[in-house]
């Protein structure tokens, strides 16, 4: 879904019944649309659309076993909800080129599962750590223009 003009609301992912194992639900804002995705689905791209809206507090809880998750290049607002530490398998998190102007959940530093973390170009406050832990994973932090 990288590069549409989808707007408004950040679709939500939905659990589903157990009557339709293996996959994952995608609400997309304003259609009225539940799309059906493989709950072994590696990449969800949203950048480069015109979302306005914050992020939802529970959103780590519904990417746990992506690869790649980017919000990329929106418009969105607020905070970055602490739950997308949530995230155990997540390998890079994009949320750069947004609004995003709270302080960055101390939980981003610790991960250890974080290879790729870009919050470039947003307007974050907050203090970045002298020093990580060694068993951290992290090989990219872009913390610019904020």
């Amino acid at each position: 879904m990288h590069e549409n003009q989808l707007q408004g609301d950040i679709p939500n992912f939905l659990p589903l019944p157990t009557s339709l194992p293996g996959m994952v639900g995608l609400s997309v804002a304003g259609l009225g649309t539940v799309i059906l995705l493989p709950a072994s689905i590696f990449y969800i791209d949203f950048a480069h659309n015109l979302f306005n809206a914050t992020i939802s507090t529970a959103i780590g809880n519904y990417i746990t076993s992506i690869f790649s998750f980017s919000l990329s290049n929106n418009q969105l607002r607020g905070s970055i909800p602490p739950s997308i530490c949530n995230a155990q398998f997540v390998s890079v998190i994009d949320l750069s080129n947004n609004e995003l102007n709270d302080m960055i959940p101390s939980c981003l530093m610790d991960n250890r599962v974080f290879d790729v973390l870009n919050l470039r170009s947003n307007k974050l406050v907050g203090t970045i750590p002298d020093t990580f832990q060694p068993s951290l994973s992290l090989e990219t932090l872009d913390l610019s223009g904020n």
